[in-house]
């Protein structure tokens, strides 16, 4: 993504808008926070760069899917949150950018008991805490977000699922809402992403094979102001889950 942003921003500068790209590339990843070896992996992803509607997000959630679909993956789910929606429930409850860090991290792994305790020793209210400890558990169907209406009034979070709902409306028009999921407690790992995120997820593998999102405020740090969003599948995890689910591949030749 950062490499089509930053290309973006220079040889596509006075390309039409908006951009579709796509590429199927060698990818680099920390492996951890306190390693500083790299992971390599092949990718295949998409940008959709210059249009910052709902429908946008739409087409390439949608396009996620029929990736999927046209690989041969069966019972895959799209998972569906948004970023402004966490970050906005957070500093709604007061906490500090190092302690709304450490909830989201929490939040996302789903460790309840852990995440109980460490907002216990923040010295929060309990009726804070309470709320709080909601937020990892706002995940199923589009139910979700009118339970998640009822335990917020900032502005951040009601514009986030409001968001939402726009966009799942086009899901259905695509037809393609069957396989998708909300998660409103979802955080990426990068930081870029400024609203709308999602991830592939099958139950062959224990992490997601595909990751995505909207990430408006990424291209102005290469100069440009334009709003975008796209997602990156993980050509290795793929395989390895159409194995685990029993397809067959013609043995490799020399090239």
């Amino acid at each position: 993504t950062i490499p089509a942003a930053r290309m973006a921003a220079g040889r596509l500068a006075e390309a039409p808008l908006p951009l579709r790209l796509c590429y199927v590339q060698s990818a680099t990843k920390m492996l951890s926070e306190t390693s500083s070896l790299l992971c390599e992996e092949t990718q295949a992803g998409v940008e959709l760069m210059g249009e910052a509607s709902p429908q946008a997000d739409a087409e390439v959630i949608a396009l996620a899917v029929y990736v999927l679909q046209q690989s041969g993956l069966r019972d895959f789910q799209i998972e569906l949150g948004q970023a402004q929606f966490v970050t906005g429930f957070l500093k709604e409850a007061g906490l500090t950018d190092e302690q709304c860090a450490a909830v989201s991290a929490m939040t996302e792994q789903k460790s309840l008991m852990d995440m109980e305790a460490y907002l216990t020793r923040c010295g929060l209210a309990e009726d804070a805490i309470a709320r709080l400890m909601q937020l990892p558990r706002l995940y199923g169907d589009a139910s979700v977000l009118d339970e998640a209406e009822k335990l917020t009034q900032h502005p951040q979070c009601l514009a986030a699922i409001d968001n939402l709902r726009q966009i799942m409306a086009v899901l259905k028009e695509y037809g393609c809402d069957g396989c998708i999921s909300i998660d409103l407690g979802m955080a990426h790992q990068a930081n870029y992403y400024s609203g709308t995120i999602f991830r592939g997820l099958v139950a062959e593998l224990g992490q997601p094979l595909m990751s995505g999102g909207r990430y408006d405020r990424l291209m102005a740090r290469f100069g440009r102001e334009l709003p975008a969003t796209g997602f990156a599948l993980s050509m290795k995890l793929l395989l390895i889950a159409l194995e685990r689910q029993g397809a067959s591949f013609e043995a490799p030749i020399p090239d």
